[in-house]
This record gives C-alpha cells, structure tokens and sequence, in this order.
C-alpha cells in the first residue's frame, strides 16, 4: 500500500472510481474495487507518485470496508446526483475516472 500523501501535500494522482463499492451487496463488485485499488496502488509506487482514491457510488447499506487513508468514500443518492453539491463536485478534482457501472459481468451469466 501506498503511504497517503502528507496531510498538507496533495497526493500526485486522484483517481475515482465511479460505481465501485467498499460495500455492495453484490461481493464481486466490492472484490473488483479492492483489486483496482491494489493494481493502482502497485503502479503508483513503482512510478513513487502518491495517489489518491475517490469511490463514487450509490448509498450501500453498511458501513465501507476500507480503512485506507487515501481512500475517500463518496455516497450518492439520485437527488444528490444532479445536485450541484453532488457527484460533479466530487469528480472534478479527479485525474482519471475508471468505471465499472456497479456490475462484475458474473450475474449475466
């Protein structure tokens, strides 16, 4: 894991992850967060650049599984997101957004 960026210092990288989840219901959704989060975190290091997680996603029941530093839960309902206090302001500050629409493609199957 990568150290969080230094309280005053902004990380070099914010990345958000929109309809991931620290705690779906749906396990593989939750799983593919955490394997993103790890495969980033293991390029972040080997280019020594800081990152930053922001998880963009719908209000889950339960509390995030995630005690990470640089990772930031970002919970939406439908009316926050065409909020302007919603999911706009929370992907502005982002880089790159990486996407997953909340499924894991198994449930197709």
């Amino acid at each position: 894991m990568i150290a969080p960026a230094a309280e005053n210092k902004s990380p070099d990288v914010r990345i958000g992850l929109l309809w991931h989840s620290l705690n779906s219901d749906n396990l593989g959704v939750t799983a593919l967060t955490f394997s993103q989060i790890a495969l980033l975190e293991h390029a972040a290091k080997e280019v020594k650049k800081s990152i930053e997680f922001r998880i963009l996603h719908w209000k889950d029941i339960g509390p995030a599984q995630s005690t990470q530093q640089n990772v930031l839960d970002c919970r939406f309902s439908s009316k926050q997101l065409i909020s302007p206090s919603g999911l706009a302001t929370s992907i502005r500050p982002c880089d790159f957004i990486l996407d997953i629409s909340a499924g894991d493609s198994f449930a197709d199957i």
